[in-house]
């Protein structure tokens, strides 16, 4: 079954439950009759989210028809009436007329999973398993490529990637190159994270480099690669996130 059959199968079983066999409410779900805060103009299609734990564990599927939803750290709807957790919101979904977006209200980042090969904006938050992570421009870049094994030149040097630790420490540090593989993996490649990561795949993702442009490719890895989003991002179908340690997946039935 596919990923968006299965998102849009439980949307249907979850929303099925609020009706008895006279086809009248039985009690509505507690993440259905949130109110709309920017009127009842512009009806959207219901969707529905997925929640799991990135390192594992049963996913919650949650049907939404209307409304803002806010989500606190643990990723749990935090109900419209309780105002004093509303203070500890790290996660605003939010939908206008047909639209759908998402925005992050803590300080920890959300962050978008990648789907074959995107450009960057430089500086970058990226995220690779467990690890997250910094690009860098490098100022001033190399005046002229160095010479490698044997005399033969290297790739210009264009980009630095930086491993970011706790407490805000620095960890490994990784130069990123014209005509270089600059691919992250595992256990092999030009981009390994120490102490081995079990969530990063044997080839998990790589950086292509055209003159300034800096490009990642996730190259179908298990567990996703990751880019940092700011503000109101829109939400697509298929669409995932990573807040903390939870996966957010979206079924938006018709798109």
């Amino acid at each position: 079954m596919s990923q968006s059959n299965e998102f849009e199968n439980a949307f249907s079983a979850l929303s099925s439950q609020s009706q008895d066999a006279s086809g009248e409410a039985a009690g509505e779900l507690p993440w259905t009759n949130v109110p709309r805060n920017h009127g009842e103009s512009g009806a959207h299609a219901p969707f529905a989210i997925s929640i799991v734990r990135a390192d594992g564990g049963q996913a919650r599927n949650i049907p939404v028809t209307m409304g803002d939803i806010l989500l606190d750290e643990d990723a749990e709807i935090i109900a419209p009436a309780d105002t004093s957790a509303q203070s500890h919101a790290c996660l605003k979904i939010s939908s206008h007329d047909d639209d759908i977006f998402i925005e992050d209200l803590g300080n920890d980042g959300l962050f978008r999973r990648v789907f074959g090969k995107e450009e960057l904006l430089l500086p970058s938050e990226l995220r690779f398993g467990s690890h997250r992570c910094l690009l860098e421009e490098l100022e001033p870049p190399e005046e002229k490529p160095l010479e490698g094994f044997w005399g033969a030149p290297r790739g210009m040097a264009r980009a630095r990637l930086s491993d970011l630790l706790d407490g805000g420490i620095v960890g490994d540090t990784f130069i990123l190159r014209e005509n270089a593989p600059n691919q992250v993996g595992r256990e092999r490649g030009d981009i390994v994270f120490h102490p081995t990561d079990n969530f990063i795949s044997s080839n998990h993702a790589r950086f292509e480099i055209e003159g300034s442009q800096v490009s990642l490719r996730d190259l179908s890895s298990s567990n996703g690669t990751f880019i940092r989003v700011h503000g109101m991002y829109p939400v697509s179908q298929g669409a995932q996130f990573l807040m903390g340690h939870y996966l957010i997946k979206f079924s938006i039935p018709g798109k």
